[in-house]
């Protein structure tokens, strides 16, 4: 999968309900994801997006839209 793809399909999600929190095992899920190389994806996509304003990360590890 591209970065960007990746990026987008989290960012459906959360926006999808704005006013929930998500863990990385919440967000796993909701793309289903399979395997250890799409969980580092996943991983490296959200960085990306925090690194570009888009999602925070709160101090419970979650992930959320800014």
């Amino acid at each position: 999968m591209e970065e960007h793809q990746m990026e987008d399909r989290l960012l459906e999600v959360l926006r999808a309900q704005k006013e929930q929190t998500f863990s990385l095992d919440d967000l796993e899920a909701a793309i289903h994801l399979d395997g250890a190389d799409a969980f580092k994806e996943m991983v490296k996509a959200l960085v990306r997006l925090e690194d570009k304003g888009d999602v925070i990360r709160t101090k419970k590890k979650s992930v959320c839209l800014t």
